[in-house]
């Protein structure tokens, strides 16, 4: 059995369906300098409706995507009352 220190990243991919659903931050640099934020603004059906930012600060991209995601979860949230 091969030895694995306890730092080692084990990676499983499931390929065909909605099992390993993406995560991450989805930040990138663009060739042109600026960083790029990409982020989920709705779905139709299955797939998936993207909006991006762009800043010239990762930080400042990092912080324009938690605004806009609290925007859409603040939208997609639905009141009831079963009393």
């Amino acid at each position: 059995m091969p030895y694995l220190s306890p730092f080692a990243v084990i990676v499983i991919v499931i390929h065909g369906g909605d099992l390993m659903p993406r995560k991450g931050e989805n930040i990138y640099k663009r060739k042109d300098g600026r960083w790029e934020g990409r982020y989920v603004k709705g779905r139709n059906g299955k797939k998936a409706i993207y909006g991006y930012v762009y800043s010239k600060s990762y930080s400042e991209v990092k912080k324009q995507l938690i605004r806009k995601r609290q925007i859409i979860l603040r939208s997609n949230i639905k009141f009831t009352c079963d009393f």
